[in-house]
């Protein structure tokens, strides 16, 4: 394993509560009800992938201050990759290092669902140029994908970002989506898992590239464009804001009214 979500996650917004995995702290039924055992899962999805192989800017993108990684490398030509989703939106549970070009990635379940996982968004970082990496997420839901019909992940990567000035952009190559033969059983839902696999050819060496389903839009953003209007002397003539109650995770929902001076 060389990524595992712990509670040691900075995230603001959407998940302010800690999520850990099951068995390793404190028990809590909304947290086990909420994620699926990852442990298990990728154990399952070894041997499943096994049986299915014959066939089948300037400013800083995210805010990691204070967090320590949770794979260093070994030695000095280590090419393992470093793996990060404990940052706003972040969603990735936990990462298997199948070998130095193959990744069996699980999604942490979207926050207050009986267990949907669609989006994802994560970092990885200790790239090499030239090499092609070959990522599978392994607990998707939707039984059908735009993944099928040509769709691509979407990349940033900060080097190509710095040089070219191309920040988030569609990549990826040989990009499948299908059902994987591994079961999902929770206390709210049965049926199969889904895997999307990709491959992605760096282009820097020690480059941090973040991989996501769309462009990540956050709740910090929003508050961050929303105080722009309330201070801008023009616009918060016409916009009046005002909290209507807090979310599940904490967070205000606001009401906005838009209208002549």
């Amino acid at each position: 394993m060389v990524y595992q979500r712990t509670g040691n996650n900075k995230n603001i917004g959407a998940e302010k509560k800690q999520f850990v995995l099951p068995g390793t702290e404190p028990k809590d039924e909304v947290l086990e009800e909420n994620l699926l055992d990852v442990r298990n899962l990728l154990k399952n999805a070894t041997s499943s992938q096994a049986a299915h192989g014959k066939q089948a800017g300037t400013k800083a993108l995210v805010n990691l201050a204070g967090i320590e990684p949770f794979y260093e490398k070994k030695f000095r030509n280590d090419r393992t990759l470093i793996f990060e989703s404990r940052f706003e939106s972040g969603n990735l549970a936990a990462a298997l290092k199948v070998n130095d070009n193959d990744y069996y990635l699980a999604l942490q379940n979207d926050v207050n669902t009986s267990g949907n996982t669609q989006w994802f968004f994560f970092r990885v970082s200790n790239t090499r140029n030239y090499s092609t990496i070959r990522f599978n997420i392994l607990n998707l839901c939707k039984p059908d994908s735009l993944y099928n019909e040509g769709m691509k992940v979407l990349v940033y990567s900060e080097k190509h970002a710095a040089e070219k000035d191309i920040g988030w952009h569609r990549g990826g190559s040989k990009i499948s989506y299908y059902q994987n033969g591994i079961k999902k059983d929770t206390s709210k839902s049965r049926g199969s898992l889904y895997t999307l696999t990709f491959t992605y050819d760096f282009e820097y060496d020690d480059d941090n590239v973040f991989f996501a389903y769309c462009y990540p839009y956050t709740y910090s953003e929003l508050v961050d464009e929303l105080n722009e209007i309330m201070t801008d002397p023009v616009k918060q003539q016409y916009v009046t804001r005002k909290p209507l109650a807090d979310t599940l995770a904490g967070n205000k929902l606001e009401m906005l009214t838009i209208t002549s001076k």
